[in-house]
């Protein structure tokens, strides 16, 4: 655990902070003194509505209803940051949103990693168990 500094430091100090990638991406970014987070990817957790699948897995994702947002944790976080999510579509449900088209001054032009990423790295993704990402995946 981070030495507490401040007021802040000891409310996240409740939270498991690298327990998964979004509160470990976040405080990395908070305990390195960051002013501004661009948060790009997780949608679930900020963009309403959210959609199924993770960022390299194969397919746009359904939309689902999910039940957690981490509001009390980034409440937390947005005290001493700018915390904005980029998304494809939708609004955000607790921190600030800005669209890819709005960031990038580009139409969004949806693609499978796949077809962007190199062999190589694809293949590592792949390797995990449970993770569609090539069309022919079982």
């Amino acid at each position: 655990m981070p030495e507490i500094r401040n007021q802040t430091d000891k409310l996240l100090s409740q939270f498991d902070l690298f327990g998964g990638s979004f509160h470990a991406s976040l405080s990395i970014a908070y305990y390195l003194g960051f002013s501004k987070i661009y948060l790009v990817g997780f949608d679930a957790w900020t963009i309403q509505p959210a959609r199924t699948l993770r960022w390299y897995e194969l397919g746009e994702g359904l939309f689902f209803e999910p039940t957690n947002f981490a509001t009390e944790f980034l409440e937390i976080i947005k005290r001493e940051v700018d915390l904005y999510t980029i998304s494809y579509d939708g609004d955000s449900c607790n921190v600030k949103n800005i669209s890819y088209q709005n960031y990038t001054n580009k139409d969004p032009a949806f693609k499978e990693n796949h077809e962007l990423i190199d062999d190589y790295y694809m293949n590592i993704l792949a390797s995990c168990p449970g993770y569609k990402i090539y069309p022919d995946s079982p």
